[in-house]
């Protein structure tokens, strides 16, 4: 996953999956549940199940580039519910 300088994904939620976020390059920063967390290279973040999160890139110059390895009984589209959404894909729930 790319998350380009001074952008971010929505703020998610997911009913049937957690996922880990693995950093590869550049840096970030995670919000789940209401707390931030670096992601850097070499960084390991868990998004439990439900919890509410996203990911921002406004710490660098530079891309963020990250491995997400999702887990659980339905891994699509259709288990995202945005709360916000920079992109305007606040079309569901």
């Amino acid at each position: 996953m790319v998350v380009n300088p001074g952008h971010r994904m929505s703020l998610q939620s997911h009913a049937h999956r957690e996922e880990y976020w693995f950093g590869v390059s550049g840096e970030g920063i995670a919000l789940i549940d209401g707390e931030e967390y670096l992601i850097a290279p070499g960084n390991l973040n868990h998004v439990p199940l439900g919890a509410i999160h996203r990911i921002c890139n406004r710490l660098g110059t530079e891309p963020l580039v990250m491995i997400e390895v999702q887990i659980g009984e339905k891994l699509s589209e259709d288990d995202i519910l945005r709360y916000e959404d920079d992109y305007n894909r606040l079309d569901n729930k």
